[in-house]
């Protein structure tokens, strides 16, 4: 058995594919920042999820003052009036009416009411206070809004009724979805932080000796007649050789 001298050049080829501290250093930087990226865009894409928005509106439709009665010694009392094919459409449309005040949410309702011109701001006030004392308050009362009815009375210094409106508050939730240039910018720094920027650990700048491209540890030949035969064969001066730079 004999020991040829590419058992030699086998631990130098070995030596050389070791990383080097650089290349070390730069696939664990690259690494950190790859996951640093893949966090930021995980963030981004779970802010992408669509979020409920809230819309408010208005709309302000008379009520027949014939409808009206009178509910004490200075308040009035009229059934809530259907929207009109305005508001209907509307409520077509996804929004939804607010619903009137009611025992166990005595303060909820956004509709406002205007009298002879004028937008009453006592609101959610008592009845029989209403009735019997207060001038320019008003509730808007009931179980739903074809089953309510305002109670309301005249603003100071008014004797009779002339106008009455009401302004219905409507609400719209609807799903928005944010912005995402930020999410492809992130995708696009991962794609660079893992890609072709980073140095390739595998590459040195010198030849692997035969056992590393056989990939051995160690080449021991059995047999070295080959060696022999075939050293200065005729073909050996066609092939690429070290001073090619290959």
């Amino acid at each position: 058995m004999s020991m040829n001298g590419h058992e030699n050049g086998s631990l130098n080829s070995l030596a050389l594919a070791a990383p080097t501290p650089m290349q070390s250093r730069w696939t664990v930087l690259s690494a950190l920042l790859g996951f640093a990226c893949l966090g930021i865009a995980i963030a981004l894409a779970s802010m992408s999820i669509p979020t409920p928005a809230t819309e408010r509106m208005s709309v302000t439709e008379p009520i027949a003052i014939e409808a009206a009665s009178r509910f004490g010694a200075h308040g009035f009392f009229v059934k809530l009036p259907q929207p009109s094919p305005e508001g209907s459409r509307l409520i077509e449309n996804g929004w939804v009416l607010d619903p009137p005040d009611n025992g166990d949410a005595p303060r909820q309702c956004g509709h406002r009411i205007r009298v002879n011109g004028t937008s009453l701001t006592d609101a959610h006030r008592p009845h029989q206070a209403i009735g019997n004392a207060d001038h320019g308050a008003y509730s808007i009362w009931g179980t739903s809004i074809n089953a309510g009815g305002v109670y309301f009375s005249l603003p100071e210094g008014a004797d009779a009724l002339s106008s009455l409106e009401i302004e219905w508050q409507l609400t719209r939730v609807t799903q928005r979805m944010p912005a995402q240039p930020a999410t492809y910018a992130v995708v696009a720094i991962i794609g660079w932080a893992l890609g072709d920027h980073q140095r390739p650990g595998d590459q040195r700048r010198r030849l692997a000796r035969p056992a590393g491209l056989d990939g051995q540890a160690a080449q021991i030949d059995i047999i070295s007649l080959q060696h022999h035969l075939l050293d200065g064969g005729g073909l050996d001066g066609l092939r690429s050789h070290r001073q090619h730079r290959l």
